[in-house]
């Protein structure tokens, strides 16, 4: 279960990096990847992953089958941006709850903030389940909640 301490929040400042970017940048950073463009297409939006913060921002741009991570830096209104592998956050509130940042990431690990977009969504889904008739219990899984249960 993720622990999260009320008033700290993701940063989520969106990334102005497009896509055809963000293909360069990851390629000029080394990436071999032959599906590489579908995997930038996936993610059309990119977000700070940091607690709330001034400065650069940093969010996940590629992971590896090695595990190796590949985070985008950019500044605001920026862009474009830069490209660092950074090992993972060695940090866990247990065995099922790793950290999902970079080792030695300013701010809260993953579990001690919360997505202000996660906050949200399961605010209206029940609302809008109720109006449409669909059975609701609990709070929503977003996709990638529900891709990490089926592994």
């Amino acid at each position: 279960m993720k622990r999260q301490t009320l008033g700290r929040y993701v940063c989520a400042v969106k990334a102005l990096v497009p896509p055809a970017t963000r293909l360069l940048l990851l390629r000029a950073a080394g990436v071999v990847d032959l599906d590489l463009w579908e995997h930038v297409m996936q993610v059309p939006v990119l977000r700070c992953g940091l607690e709330t913060h001034d400065g650069p921002h940093w969010t996940l741009l590629y992971e590896a089958a090695d595990s190796t991570c590949c985070w985008l830096r950019w500044e605001d209104g920026s862009p474009t941006g830069r490209v660092a592998a950074l090992p993972e956050c060695p940090a866990s509130l247990d065995a099922s709850t790793p950290c999902e940042l970079f080792r030695m990431h300013p701010g809260g690990h993953t579990w001690e903030v919360t997505d202000p977009d996660d906050e949200l969504w399961n605010a209206v889904m029940p609302v809008f389940c109720e109006m449409y008739g669909a059975g609701h219990r609990g709070p929503v899984k977003r996709a990638e909640d529900v891709d990490a249960d089926l592994d």
